[in-house]
């Protein structure tokens, strides 16, 4: 274990003198010890990245000198330098305000981005599947087309054969960029049926309002088109927020229910990961997968600030699905990490409703469950496979008897 200092610029005007390490003015000093994955091809040419990015070694003169900042070489895996991101957004909130998060936003988004691209070295044990989150998948689709629901004509893509699960995306997200780890695992068993939403990918902006109703009523729509008459769905962020609502709103569609990284009423965000959804614009995704893809899929470049704006919209308004989603019969997994942006308190409240909250050797086993992964940020999610497979999988196939295990 080594320890990793990461320098992140906080000036508007980019004028930087003296020894970062020792200027606490224009500089934030966070440092973590993490697990280094030493050699990785993948993790030297993010660092040289964020390198560029983060330190500034091309836009600042005074910072060209390698002698001023760590080893390019010391560099955390993925999720250990997501982790500590995510930890230092909140420092920069609470230190800087509004304004200057905004700017870090913008300088998170596009390291992100290129992380996600990056697949580190497979441990034992973990699952089989794409090597990456861009539009490279392996696992051929057994069936394509496009659904004609409520005005949309909704992309979608099958693989594999067995009980049908859906999965929804994220916001801005596409099938390859969210789902190109889990399809091929998911799909050696199970029928996966994947969609991309209104505005997202292949399919087609209408004019119509984003919302979480409507593309719940369009996931209905996609089912009754492939003449499925009832599916598990499995949501993240967006699409966990999809997964809710169609639970509610098509209860006889949904078997089972798996949400990771989303909650059901605005306010189960922490307040600062709330606050930034304002401050999101088409320039913080230049340069990502997210804008490449939108491009390669053949939408108009010049409406992607619209679509920025038209898909985050559906997060600046209130709302609150509480009462709906606590008294929904369909069985919950949900899963969240320590460091998501959804706060552990808002998951917790979901779980005690559902019948948890107690030992489960003295009054039995409810039927919904709650996952917190530890060292995992909300885009981390995305990237534990080797932890949620097995976990979803069990819940799914789970006679989900409240009987307890015993000696």
């Amino acid at each position: 274990m080594r320890k990793i200092i990461v320098y992140i610029n906080s000036t508007l005007n980019g004028v930087v003198t003296g020894d970062p390490s020792q200027d606490k003015t224009n500089f934030m000093v966070w440092t973590t010890e993490a697990f280094i994955e030493a050699g990785s091809e993948c993790a030297l040419k993010t660092m040289e990245t964020v390198d560029t990015l983060l330190l500034g070694r091309k836009t600042y003169e005074d910072l060209s000198r390698p002698e001023k900042w760590p080893s390019v070489r010391d560099w955390p895996d993925v999720n250990a330098l997501s982790l500590a991101l995510g930890a230092l957004r909140h420092e920069w909130y609470k230190k800087f305000g509004m304004k200057r998060h905004r700017l870090y936003l913008l300088q998170v988004a596009v390291i992100v981005a290129g992380l996600a691209s990056c697949q580190p070295q497979q441990r034992e044990g973990a699952s089989t599947g794409s090597t990456n989150m861009d539009t490279k998948q392996t696992l051929k689709p057994t069936k394509t087309g496009y659904a004609d629901v409520n005005g949309l004509k909704l992309y979608y893509e099958v693989y594999g054969e067995g009980k049908p699960l859906v999965l929804l995306h994220g916001s801005y997200m596409t099938i390859p960029l969210n789902w190109s780890r889990f399809i091929p695992p998911l799909a050696k068993d199970r029928q996966v049926i994947v969609a991309e939403m209104q505005g997202h990918g292949r399919t087609k902006d209408i004019a119509r309002d984003i919302s979480y109703e409507g593309m719940a009523d369009d996931v209905s729509g996609l089912l009754k088109h492939l003449k499925v008459d009832s599916a598990d769905v499995l949501g993240y962020s967006m699409g966990g927020g999809v997964a809710f609502q169609t639970a509610v709103r098509h209860p006889q569609q949904v078997r089972r229910l798996v949400v990771l990284s989303a909650p059901y009423a605005h306010d189960g965000w922490w307040p600062d990961t709330e606050a930034s959804f304002a401050t999101f614009t088409a320039d913080m995704f230049k340069g990502t997968p997210i804008r490449e893809q939108y491009d390669t899929f053949g939408n108009d470049p010049a409406h992607f600030p619209d679509f920025i704006k038209k898909v985050v919209s559906i997060d600046l308004k209130p709302y609150d699905w509480s009462k709906a989603v606590k008294s929904s019969q369909v069985p919950l997994f949900m899963a969240i990490g320590d460091a998501d942006g959804v706060r552990y308190e808002h998951a917790l409240e979901l779980l005690r409703a559902k019948g948890g909250g107690k030992q489960g050797d003295l009054h039995g086993l409810p039927k919904s469950r709650l996952a917190v992964l530890p060292g995992t940020t909300h885009v981390g999610m995305l990237q534990r496979t080797h932890w949620l497979i097995p976990m979803i999988t069990d819940f799914l196939d789970s006679d989900l008897s409240s009987k307890p295990p015993t000696f």
